[in-house]
């Protein structure tokens, strides 16, 4: 037996063991002790998805360490094995970082939500808070607590937030941002418009929602569905927020001006699709993860949007603008639809341990 030395982290904690390599799993698990438990599991790097994958604790006992194995960081050093914990009812999460800053369902279409940085309360409740941290496909580690998520957002409790929206337009292009169960109105059902005229006809353009399209003008703040009151059963309703956005074939301006243009949003290839999400896959690393992102169990929970002070953003006005409403489909001039499952950090201390591991630029680890 030839015993070979492994750094192991589990979550933040790096524990180093000395173990044959053709040893199975569950053989490490006995010799990891206290350092590891019942419920926590191990990771391998999955070449068909190029992605960290959650290893059955049932292979445990047929797969030898030798293939879970991550690459020393920098090419020196241990090898290094993955553990994370879930705890109960809040498993750890795996996602992908999104290399743009941008959740994407095409190089069309695109959402950011990040801290608001322009209106004065939003600035003073910030103050030393994390950006948000955007996952796309999330999914839980726990195989008794199972969930998939196409996109999350991971905010600090109590952050006040803007939506930063891209999008392909003709004569411009209008977006929604709404939940099926919300804590006093959707953040924007009437829909808002970013109009084009002839020299902007048929590209992209950007924008930013600070606050709820309503009378109130609020900020949009997100806290733990807990601290609003609502009953676990409903967090799916309240936690997930639906972007919405479509092309715009015409508009009227208030004199009366007609602004038009008839074409068609820009096809996507399976070959500009590959282009697009490389950076996700390309060039895999050990922690810090090269596009893949673990999230403790016991450090998030369900959030959701509610109204915080009033905002400052104030919104022009237009008529006539076509299609009216979010289309069902890519013909009838929907450019794109993005759900986004919002979660918050449950303390202070969860959030700059996770950040941590995160921002690390030597191992991606810390010992707390």
């Amino acid at each position: 037996m030839s015993l070979s030395s492994y750094t192991v982290y589990v979550d933040t904690n790096a524990v180093s063991v000395s173990i044959d390599p053709t040893a199975n799993l569950a053989t490490l698990r006995t010799q990891l002790g206290s350092n590891i438990n019942g419920t926590d599991v191990f990771l391998y790097f999955n070449p068909v998805t190029s992605q960290k994958t959650v290893l059955p604790m049932t292979s445990e006992d047929k797969v030898p360490v030798s293939d879970i194995l991550f690459p020393p960081v920098a090419g020196s050093g241990n090898q290094i094995i993955e553990v994370v914990s879930n705890a109960a009812g809040s498993p750890s999460f795996l996602g992908s970082t999104t290399p743009s800053g941008y959740l994407n369902t095409s190089p069309n279409f695109g959402v950011q939500v990040v801290l608001n940085q322009s209106d004065a309360a939003a600035i003073t409740n910030n103050a030393g808070m994390f950006q948000p941290l955007m996952l796309e496909n999330v999914q839980s580690c726990d195989p008794n607590q199972p969930a998939f998520f196409s996109n999350a957002v991971i905010c600090q409790q109590g952050a006040i937030i803007q939506f930063n929206i891209t999008c392909w337009g003709a004569a411009g292009w209008g977006y929604t941002i709404t939940s099926t169960m919300n804590t006093s109105t959707d953040i924007n059902a009437g829909g808002l418009f970013i109009p084009y005229r002839n020299d902007n006809y048929n590209s992209m353009m950007t924008t930013s929602l600070l606050r709820y399209n309503s009378q109130a003008g609020d900020t949009i703040q997100i806290e733990a569905n807990a601290a609003l009151g609502i009953a676990s059963q409903y967090n799916v309703q309240y936690s997930t927020v639906t972007v919405n956005a479509w092309s715009l074939s015409s508009w009227i301006d208030s004199d009366g001006n007609n602004y038009a243009s008839s074409a068609p949003i820009p096809s996507t290839s399976a070959a500009d699709m590959e282009l697009f999400t490389l950076g996700a896959k390309d060039g895999f690393q050990p922690p810090p993860p090269g596009g893949t992102t673990s999230i403790p169990g016991g450090t998030t929970q369900p959030a959701a949007p509610t109204a915080g002070p009033p905002s400052g953003q104030t919104f022009g006005t237009f008529r006539g603008a076509t299609p009216g409403s979010p289309p069902n489909t890519s013909a009838g001039g929907l450019v794109g639809s993005i759900e986004l499952f919002f979660l918050v950090f449950n303390s202070q201390a969860d959030a700059q341990a996770v950040i941590k591991v995160l921002n690390s630029s030597e191992t991606g680890f810390g010992n707390g």
